[in-house]
């Protein structure tokens, strides 16, 4: 008999709605099952333990017997899973950044990228600051750039590490003034 276009009662007690939503009765027989209304279901299954009757070798054997008794390994371990994979991720979408938070982080950067002036991604490349810039980060690069390239630290070529600093100090100034004005 097909149980689909069978019409149910709720096999709840003492409730005469139509029963459309079906749940186990068994966790070992899952084919065998009730058909409740939703509020009954909603109540059934907040109290369904489906490990319920299951020993310890139960459920051994289960996992197992879910990959086939086959071996399986880890994607990348061998070389054409990580080929297929890397095939596969370079092709694949994640609109919701369910899977990933390096490509996540990735597109977020890339993003904020597209939106700056050419100027100060050019000062970012000077000072080798990542997208997105971040105030702190750039504080820390521009004060390290600045004392490697302090005119005093540089005695062999003071006249060069003079137009570097100079450089630096105004690549600063124009992530700040970026900065600000973001904000």
């Amino acid at each position: 008999m097909n149980d689909i276009n069978e019409i149910h009662l709720c096999d709840w007690p003492d409730c005469m709605e139509e029963g459309c939503y079906p749940a186990p009765k068994n966790p070992k027989n899952l084919r065998d099952r009730f058909h409740f209304c939703l509020e009954h279901v909603r109540a059934y299954n907040k109290e369904w333990d489906g490990l319920k009757g299951f020993s310890e070798n139960d459920l051994h054997s289960m996992r197992t017997g879910a990959t086939w008794d086959r071996p399986t390994w880890k994607i990348g371990l061998n070389s054409p899973s990580k080929t297929a994979a890397e095939t596969i991720a370079g092709n694949f979408r994640d609109p919701y950044k369910l899977f990933d938070e390096d490509t996540a982080k990735r597109q977020a950067a890339e993003q904020a990228e597209a939106k700056i002036p050419a100027e100060i991604k050019d000062a970012c490349a000077l000072l080798n600051l990542p997208f997105p810039i971040e105030p702190e980060k750039a504080k820390q690069q521009y004060r390290k750039m600045v004392k490697a390239n302090h005119p005093d630290l540089n005695q062999s070529n003071p006249e060069k590490a003079e137009r570097q600093l100079k450089e630096i100090n105004l690549a600063f100034q124009k992530i700040k003034a970026f900065l600000n004005k973001k904000s």
